[in-house]
């Protein structure tokens, strides 16, 4: 090794210790600067630690409300037709009007019906007297036949007298023949009286029935002639007429519609897994879009027994009080049906929950070495009949877990968060820490 060599080696390590000792001096400043950067981080998290609004999970029972639509209508509707043909002369009362029971409502001419009940009178004056008649002949003909039946008796008597003295030659034939005679033309005389009377019988009979005949037609005509007055048959009011004075009225056609508002009715369908809940019905409640705020008390009246077999539901009526009228005929009613609880239920807000890749999900308070984060929980839930702010849960979280409500938008999975306020089951607020489980 020449001199020169010697003299270029403790250069080079000179050189390769300085290089350790500036990677050594860098590699701790580094670290010094990380410990900083994470100490800064640490302060930083915790200045954007998100406050949130919770829930706790509680089982409890939950009322069990059936919810259902459908139209009122009054409790008895119907329209009047006319019973007989004529030209309508009165019209007593206005659309709208409320009626009673018995009240006017138009009347048809009656010209016709009050002759043809004239007429029936008539006929049934002359059917009284030609009974009268009968009567008095059938008197007559039973006393005529009470005469011939005494002089046949008498010569019957005096045929037998006869018969005895021809026996015993007392008397000559030709008596006997005069007794003879005479009893056949008593006998003569009793059967014309018997069938004389049996035609006077059979001519009361037929003016009987004659008078039968006047009687029913005169009830006709008197009805047809009452017909010609219309009449309310129930208290109402009357929705519209379909007739004014002046034109015909024809039997097969309707003259006014009358609707009873005191107390209306509402039918509604119920589905199979529905019905069997009726019977456990504490109230039924109904409200209509037009009376917002008020609340009428529904009084269950009808339960179908048989599925309607184009709906394939069945049909629930009930009934309301309206005595104010109120409410009217038409109107589109919801009714809720409060039938018993639904024991040991969780639930959780409908707010808490959202949707992640098409399934449910929610946002669950977690310590996680020692910092308070979200966790995103998959849940499975279902709705809750007649409670649209809530869902029930099936499965994903237990009772005493705290799905977030607040700010869910803001937060993912792993997101430092601060819970604020504590919502119970039962949707009261608590400060932090009162309701934890």
């Amino acid at each position: 090794m020449s001199s020169s060599d010697h003299q270029k080696h403790p250069a080079t390590l000179l050189i390769l210790i300085g290089v350790i000792a500036a990677a050594l001096g860098g590699a701790f400043y580094m670290m010094r600067r990380a410990d900083a950067r994470t100490q800064i981080s640490n302060t930083d998290d915790i200045k954007k630690a998100i406050p949130v609004e919770v829930f706790v999970v509680r089982s409890r029972d939950v009322p069990r409300i059936i919810e259902a639509r459908g139209f009122l209508e009054g409790v008895e509707e119907l329209s009047l037709y006319s019973e007989v043909d004529g030209r309508i002369v009165t019209r007593a009362v206005d659309d709208g009007a409320n009626v009673r029971a018995g009240d006017l409502l138009l009347e048809v001419d009656d010209t016709f019906y009050a002759l043809a009940v004239e007429l029936a009178k008539g006929e049934l004056s002359r059917s009284i007297g030609l009974l009268g008649e009968a009567r008095a002949g059938l008197k007559q003909a039973e006393a005529e036949v009470d005469v011939a039946r005494v002089r046949r008796a008498n010569a019957a008597d005096e045929l037998e007298r006869g018969e005895r003295m021809r026996a015993s030659g007392a008397s000559p034939p030709v008596e006997y023949n005069r007794f003879k005679s005479t009893f056949d033309a008593a006998e003569a005389e009793l059967q014309a009286a018997g069938a004389s009377k049996a035609r006077v019988a059979s001519q009361l009979a037929t003016a009987e029935a004659t008078i039968q005949i006047a009687q029913t037609s005169l009830g006709d005509a008197v009805a047809r002639l009452e017909r010609c007055t219309i009449r309310s048959p129930i208290s109402g009011r009357v929705n519209r007429f379909f007739i004014e004075p002046g034109e015909l009225a024809m039997a097969s056609a309707p003259l006014v519609e009358l609707v009873r508002l005191d107390q209306m009715k509402i039918l509604v369908e119920l589905s199979g897994s529905d019905i069997g809940f009726v019977k456990q019905l504490a109230r039924a409640e109904v409200t209509v879009d037009s009376a917002r705020g008020q609340v009428f008390v529904g009084v269950l009246d009808h339960v179908a027994p048989k599925m309607d077999p184009v709906s394939r539901k069945f049909q629930v009526e009930f009934l309301v009080n309206n005595s104010e009228q109120s409410l009217l005929s038409g109107m589109y009613g919801q009714v809720r049906l409060h039938c018993g609880e639904m024991k040991d239920v969780m639930t959780i807000p409908r707010e808490a929950v959202f949707k992640h890749f098409g399934a449910d999900h929610c946002h669950v308070v977690v310590e996680e070495d020692g910092r308070t984060v979200a966790r995103v929980r998959k849940l499975e839930v279902e709705p809750i009949r007649g409670r649209l702010d809530e869902l029930r849960i099936l499965s994903g979280l237990v009772e005493g877990e705290r799905p977030l409500l607040s700010r869910r938008r803001e937060i993912s999975d792993g997101t430092l968060i601060e819970v604020g306020r504590v919502q119970n089951a039962t949707s009261a607020v608590d400060e932090l820490g009162d309701d934890l489980p």
